[in-house]
């Protein structure tokens, strides 16, 4: 079979094409992959890429050289239908997957004049402009969640999930590595997500919490920050001063060190960051970002419907009421026994499978099996979640 996948260039968008098309690659499948390249986070993205290359992947980047303006952006879009044109009707791909950003349109849209079966994938619980317009013409969307909002009418949807790299799928039992971090072993361990890029208020809202934290918590507990370029070094020195051990990192490659260590984990809540956390089923403190559409308060309402996060707007939550919420996640081991398990169990495990099935079902006109099954599944999880719901909610009281 052969696949062509085309991704914005953020690792929300990116990192689930990479894992498909490993997946893909791995069975003897011929892909190309191409995504949008930004030069501000390109030093990020250039790890991710090493795994899908190691597989045969092709990996392409496409320079997006315009300037932001609307009908510099539709020529830019006019030109690269053309480019899609002229390489599909040489490599002739039996699908063609988009996972969301503008870049994909041009290329779904070539795919289509071509007669060739598409696919969306859509990472967000609310689905996003770009492929709410492609569903319309798309042969297939995959879902990473069971009701993913704004899907247009008619459109054929399956539940995929949200594909992670597969160490993320092992962090749950993983062997810390205190020493990796010049952490400790026995001690708390609050890993604070403010993202490659920095989420001031998340390392703002941390770093004060930090300093209300009691004698005997600041020796009980230990904070791993990535805190971006801009407050690495001011988180590092705060946390200094207010006699807490940590490491603060502007960001790291071995975000799965970074989970098998956390006992808590404070966040943004975007879907792939909530796709790590349940697959490496780490009970979280989420605080989505307030504004592209909502769609991370939104996300986290998943999580917080289900008690399996604790979620608060950015507007109302302040470093006591952070540090409230650490003091009742870390003081009851048996309720994040429990979340752990409910999060374990939260969305399909096999999500990079589950969309190779859908790819291959649709390259031999088919439509995947599996997608009355996920129904039952998940009609199952809302048995168990509603179980956990109330035992956790009596813990909480």
């Amino acid at each position: 079979m052969k696949t062509l996948l085309i991704s914005e260039g953020s690792g929300g968008h990116l990192v689930p094409a990479l894992e498909l098309a490993s997946t893909l690659a791995a069975s003897g499948s011929e892909v190309h992959l191409w995504y949008a390249r930004r030069k501000r986070i390109q030093r990020l993205v250039d790890p991710l890429l090493k795994p899908a290359e190691a597989h045969g992947v092709r990996v392409e980047p496409i320079d997006i050289t315009h300037s932001g303006k609307s009908l510099e952006r539709i020529k830019e879009g006019l030109a690269f239908v053309g480019r899609s044109r002229r390489f599909m009707q040489a490599f002739r791909p039996d699908v063609v997957i988009g996972f969301g950003g503008w870049v994909s349109a041009p290329v779904l849209l070539a795919a289509r004049s071509l007669g060739i079966r598409t696919l969306l994938h859509e990472q967000n619980r609310i689905m996003g402009r770009t492929n709410r317009i492609l569903a319309r013409f798309a042969n297939g969307v995959a879902l990473s969640f069971p009701d993913t909002r704004k899907v247009p009418f008619g459109a054929r949807t399956v539940v995929s999930g949200m594909p992670v790299r597969r160490a993320f799928l092992d962090a749950a039992t993983a062997e810390p590595q205190p020493e990796r971090f010049g952490l400790i072993r026995e001690r708390t361990t609050i890993a604070v997500l403010g993202g490659s890029q920095g989420a001031q208020a998340i390392n703002r809202l941390m770093m004060e919490a930090a300093q209300r934290m009691t004698t005997e918590e600041k020796m009980a507990w230990q904070i791993l920050h990535i805190a971006g370029p801009e407050a690495a070094k001011v988180a590092r020195d705060h946390y200094a001063e207010c006699g807490v051990r940590s490491w603060v990192g502007t960001f790291c490659e071995e975000m799965d060190a970074v989970y098998a260590m956390a006992d808590v984990v404070v966040s943004r809540a975007g879907a792939s960051t909530l796709a790590e956390l349940m697959a490496s089923g780490k009970p979280a403190i989420l605080v989505p970002y307030p504004f592209a559409h909502g769609h991370q308060s939104v996300n986290a309402a998943w999580l917080s419907e289900r008690d399996l996060a604790v979620v608060r707007a950015e507007s109302g939550i302040t470093p006591e009421t952070l540090l409230e919420d650490l003091r009742t996640l870390i003081q009851n081991p048996e309720r994040r026994r429990r979340m752990q398990e409910a999060l374990l169990r939260g969305v399909p495990r096999n999500a990079a499978e589950r969309l190779a099935l859908t790819a291959r079902s649709m390259a031999s006109g088919q439509w995947p099996t599996f997608r009355e099954t996920w129904k039952e599944e998940s009609n199952r999880e809302e048995d168990r979640f509603s179980h956990d719901r109330r035992i956790v909610a009596a813990d909480a009281h």
